[in-house]
């Protein structure tokens, strides 16, 4: 008896310490995420006479740049208003750059300006020539270079000590390395000087060597004209190792971690093991820039001549969201959370703005149907959030009474004041919903997360099934073609985009005739399927949504404008045509693409084949996501044929294309 007593005791122990490892080894849930997130949403702008130059320094909640009107200012961030400003004589010919404790600019005029913190000016100097370099101080001493290829050095009350003459025009960032004074020179050379401006030995390149340069211990990294980025060894006087990119260098790397960053000029994100130079990975952007880049956690965001803001991941290159800030970016990007901010120039009011965005925290909801909708017949409500983690959905719905004296409606009458939980919180975005009873019915989704709250209503009338509603809902064409290529040059002024429009419709027409499908009908999806695109390019999020109430206008047909929902993805695919209009949609634009890059750029010179080969290359044409045009698969058909189909009905329409 005892030793059963001992066993079962043990046994106890064994399964305390067995439950005990297990609540151990519980998945934790991750943090709640903090940094950058997008989409992002603008949530203020503050305008002022002159843009800001190219770089922006943030200090605690102050921002400092210089103007091109002539201005030094501090923007105070919290307060939204300038803390101070300091003006030179004539215009500023550069941005502003950061000493220890010091600012520096120059003017059109060759005079350097030294400014405190708080913007009281410590002292000028002419410089003579025309300053075309970064400043850069090192201790007691300020560097500079000059249009005719001089290197100068200045002591902290901005006398001349030194210069020395090098072979070409400066316009790179002299640094102080190393106990050497490091600059870049237009005759593609890297000099090395001693203190005393003693020359002791350069790095030669193929190309202008400007921009900035990055120091770790003994190791110089920098870009060139020449298409490579070096890695030079300052003690060894030699090059560790250099690669060639797709275009020349001339921007500001940054390090992160053991990995080095920096842009070409033909547009791309270069992400490099700066140990052995090896290209972890590399992304096209929208245009060239010739802006610092901005990380925040694990994220990189920059700012190029365009009017896009891009955020990738550090580690994998993966693209983490977008801006569009409307007007082209004239700094580099600042994370000074929760605010990413970036100066543009508004060329209808001439004014430059400081845009400030946050993550924005948005619902949308969605139904699978349009109203009105008959009774018992199945709906889709589905609830789109952004900017939540983890997000839990609560859908509720309130009823609703149209009452009507004569010809004037009166306002709808709730049937009870409180509204009814239909589906409670759960991580379920989509509720399905067979009405029993008419009336019109708000129908509301909440979704919360650990710090986020939001919600999206909308109205659905449900009324009885007659047959004229039937056969109205069964998709009667009223609409003729030539009526709806009108009403898409009414709502679409962007040429490219009435094209667009008219290549879907080819396509779309080309397949529903080897489908046997109803040729006129899906040649209307097609034409139709973009016509609100300008009305919601700012908020892509309502693409469709704006088209839905202009075509119930025209007594479109419920199924033509759910397949013009689904190409957005509002709704999910269900019909061959859905799946139709959904992969033609990018196809067309690889298409496109791939005729302006064959030799004649005409479509009647290009083949399956060379639409194949562009097809494989998936940094070609990156916006006509492959996984979506093969998902053609969907009604049975093999990509090559889908291809040869469109590429056929495209070819047909040449002219109207202008290829």
């Amino acid at each position: 008896m005892k030793q059963f007593s001992s066993i079962f005791r043990v046994f106890i122990i064994l399964l305390i310490l067995f439950l005990a490892s297990c609540s151990l080894f519980k998945a934790k849930i991750p943090p709640y995420p903090d940094g950058i997130i997008f989409p992002m949403e603008k949530i203020r702008e503050n305008s002022f006479e002159s843009e800001p130059i190219e770089i922006i320094h943030r200090e605690k909640n102050n921002l400092y740049f210089s103007t091109r009107g002539g201005k030094v200012i501090c923007f105070d961030i919290e307060a939204k208003k300038v803390a101070w400003e300091f003006k030179v004589d004539g215009k500023i010919d550069s941005p502003l750059y950061r000493g220890q404790d010091n600012f520096y600019v120059h003017n059109d005029k060759g005079l350097l300006y030294c400014l405190g913190l708080k913007g009281k000016l410590a002292w000028k100097t002419k410089i003579g020539d025309k300053i075309t370099s970064g400043i850069y101080e090192s201790g007691s001493r300020v560097y500079l270079g000059t249009e005719k290829g001089k290197l100068i050095a200045l002591n902290e009350k901005g006398e001349k000590l030194w210069f020395f003459q090098s072979g070409g025009e400066i316009k790179s960032i002299p640094i102080s390395a190393a106990d050497k004074v490091i600059f870049g020179c237009d005759d593609g050379k890297v000099y090395f000087l001693n203190p005393d401006g003693i020359l002791i030995s350069t790095c030669e390149t193929e190309g202008k060597v400007r921009g900035s340069f990055l120091v770790d211990n003994n190791l110089l990294y920098f870009g060139s004209y020449d298409h490579y980025f070096y890695c030079f060894n300052i003690k060894k006087c030699k090059v560790k190792w250099r690669v060639k990119t797709g275009g020349i260098i001339h921007s500001f790397p940054e390090f992160w971690g053991k990995r080095i960053y920096f842009l070409s000029y033909n547009n791309v994100l270069y992400c490099l093991n700066k140990k052995n130079g090896t290209i972890i990975w590399w992304i096209p952007v929208p245009a060239r820039s010739f802006f610092r880049l901005e990380f925040a956690d694990d994220k990189i965001v920059i700012s190029s001549m365009s009017n896009k803001l891009m955020c990738f991941d550090a580690k994998t290159g993966e693209q983490k969201g977008s801006y569009n800030a409307l007007w082209e970016a004239g700094s580099n990007p600042l994370w000074a959370a929760p605010n990413l901010i970036v100066s543009v120039y508004d060329e209808d009011e001439e004014a430059a703005k400081l845009l400030f965005m946050q993550k924005e925290v948005k619902v949308s909801l969605f139904a699978s149907k349009t109203s009105p909708l008959n009774v018992n017949e199945e709906v889709v409500f589905t609830a789109e959030a952004a900017g939540f983690y983890l997000p839990q959905y609560e859908f509720y719905s309130h009823r609703f009474m149209k009452i009507n004296f004569g010809f004037f409606p009166l306002l709808m009458v709730p049937f009870s004041l409180e509204r009814g939980v239909i589906q409670a919180k759960s991580e379920e975005n989509t509720w399905s919903w067979y009405p029993e009873d008419e009336g019109v019915y708000r129908i509301e989704v909440l979704v919360e997360d650990e710090k986020e709250k939001s919600e999206a209503e909308m109205y659905f009338e449900i009324t009885k099934s007659d047959e004229e509603d039937a056969n109205k809902n069964k998709g009667d064409l009223s609409m003729k073609r030539n009526e709806a290529f009108e009403l898409v040059k009414k709502y679409l002024k962007n040429k490219n985009l009435v094209k667009h429009s008219l290549s879907v419709e080819a396509c779309m027409r080309a397949l529903a005739e080897k489908l046997g499908e109803d040729v006129e009908k899906w040649g209307l999806a097609g034409i139709l399927h973009d016509i609100d695109y300008e009305m919601t390019e700012k908020d892509p999020e309502k693409h469709t949504v704006e088209a839905v109430k202009i075509l119930k206008e025209f007594n479109v047909g419920s199924d033509i404008i759910y397949a013009i929902q689904a190409h957005a993805g509002i709704v999910p695919c269900k019909s061959k045509m859905d799946w139709a209009i959904f992969s033609i949609d990018p196809l067309t634009g690889l298409i496109i693409a791939a005729t302006l890059m064959h030799p004649n750029k005409k479509l009647e010179d290009v083949d399956l084949g060379f639409i194949q080969r562009r097809y494989k290359e998936k940094s070609f044409a990156r916006g006509a996501k492959r996984e979506d045009i093969e998902q053609i698969a969907n009604i049975d058909m093999e990509l090559d044929e889908f291809i040869s189909i469109c590429l056929k009905a495209m070819q047909g329409i040449s002219k109207e294309l202008g290829l």
